[in-house]
C-alpha cells in the first residue's frame, strides 16, 4: 500500500508576482507575492497581499500559505 500520490510540480512563484483566484458573486481575489521562503521544516511558504475585490466589498490583508496550497488556489498568473 502506498502513502503518497504523485503530484504535478508546483511552478516558481516570484516575489512580486501576480495571481488570480475567481470565486462566485463575482469576486476576484488578487495575490501579490511579497516573499516566498522555507520554514524551519523545509516547507515553502509564500507570504502575499491579498486584495479581494466584489460589487460591494473591497478588502486588502496580508497572508501565508504554502507553497503547494498557494498554487492549488491562485493558479492563474497575471500577465502585464
Amino acid at each position: 500500500m502506498r502513502f503518497w500520490s504523485r503530484r504535478s510540480p508546483v511552478p516558481d512563484v516570484n516575489h512580486g508576482s501576480s495571481y488570480l483566484r475567481r470565486r462566485d458573486g463575482d469576486l476576484i481575489e488578487t495575490a501579490k507575492v511579497i516573499a516566498v521562503s522555507p520554514d524551519a521544516a523545509g516547507i515553502v511558504h509564500v507570504h502575499f497581499n491579498l486584495k479581494i475585490s466584489g460589487p460591494r466589498i473591497s478588502e486588502e490583508e496580508q497572508r501565508t500559505l504554502s507553497l503547494e496550497y498557494f498554487h492549488r488556489l491562485y493558479g492563474e498568473a497575471v500577465t502585464a
